[in-house]
């Protein structure tokens, strides 16, 4: 059922002051169960909608050192994201990674993945882009801006429809993509 009511909420400014705000309507109703947390190994369960969440939020600062594609025999393409930790700019291992979130559009052709705490880039995203095109299921990468200090979020655009599955592995810190071959 569609949210088609405003919010009303009030606000304290200083000790006297009561300000009423409105918040607008979420253009598509919030459903919990679209998110699902990603399992601690593979499970062959591929979803075509919806949202996986992984990691922990208590990795505050990491750094992700690598992303790999690689298609594989069992009829997925794979794509590891592995982080280590980054305390006072030295590294160290990670033992869970940071929080993830992964949300798979498929009618749209894309899954957006945006991760928290701080995040710092070493991966060569060219070296990702290249091998997530050879396996003929990929068109591109878009590296969004950070717009906020805390996470940064890319979108995988794909050339057809795909499911996908989410999981995490640790030692090293990993979020694991398993695109399904269709």
């Amino acid at each position: 059922m569609r949210n088609l009511f405003r919010v009303f909420t009030v606000t304290l400014l200083g000790n006297f002051f009561l300000a009423p705000s409105f918040a607008e309507p979420l253009p598509v109703p919030f459903n919990a169960d679209d998110f699902r947390p990603a399992l601690k190994l593979k499970k062959k369960i591929y979803i075509s909608q919806g949202s996986f969440t992984a990691g922990s939020s208590e990795t505050k600062r990491a750094i992700l050192t690598e992303i790999k594609v690689a298609k594989n025999p069992e009829g997925y393409v794979r794509w590891v994201l592995t982080s280590v930790d980054n305390v006072a700019g030295e590294t160290g291992p990670l033992s869970i990674p940071p929080y993830t979130v992964v949300e798979n559009r498929y009618d749209e052709r894309k899954t957006i993945v945006t991760l928290f705490g701080n995040l710092t880039l070493k991966s060569k995203i060219e070296d990702a882009v290249t091998q997530a095109k050879k396996t003929g299921l990929f068109e591109d990468i878009d590296l969004l801006p950070v717009l906020e200090k805390d996470r940064w979020t890319f979108t995988i655009r794909h050339k057809k429809q795909l499911k996908l599955e989410v999981f995490q592995l640790s030692n090293p810190a990993r979020v694991v993509l398993d695109f399904l071959i269709p």
